[in-house]
């Protein structure tokens, strides 16, 4: 997600703001600290990445 997230030129708060999530939510979803975001969540961060849902979670470091 963090690739994806600087590719498009996005900070973390510009992400949280498109996709209508806290910062804290965006920060721990692409640090992998968040390990089951809800499906909300997901579809939100991905729409604001332009991104597959399937991004969102598989590209973050703490998932498997």
């Amino acid at each position: 997600m963090r690739e994806s997230r600087t590719r498009a030129g996005l900070t973390q708060e510009a992400v949280a703001r498109k996709a209508e999530v806290s910062l804290n939510t965006v920060r721990n979803v692409e640090s992998g600290q968040c390990v089951e975001p809800g499906y909300f969540t997901i579809i939100a961060i991905a729409e604001a990445l332009e991104m597959e849902v399937a991004g969102v979670t598989l590209t973050s470091p703490g998932a498997p």
